[in-house]
């Protein structure tokens, strides 16, 4: 899955850091957020055998989910 957005505010040293607990990168709202979501995305992902990357293309940052297929389907 690849979610694709506006990211005009979003340096590239700041890509390696989104996943990092409590990073926000809008500074004009960190002080709402508690730059947790993208940590536990990560998380999670990981913990189903997945990856959740970044990349930033000018000013438009694409997220990436990805899943390992299963080899083995169980018929019940």
């Amino acid at each position: 899955m690849t979610i694709i957005n506006d990211a005009k505010e979003l340096a590239g040293s700041d890509v390696s850091l989104l996943f990092d607990r409590f990073y926000t990168a809008d500074r004009a709202r960190s002080a709402q957020t508690s730059g947790l979501g993208l940590s536990i995305a990560k998380s999670l992902m990981n913990n189903m055998g997945g990856s959740l990357t970044a990349e930033l293309y000018g000013e438009k940052l694409m997220i990436v989910c990805r899943w390992k297929l299963a080899t083995e389907v169980l018929i019940s």
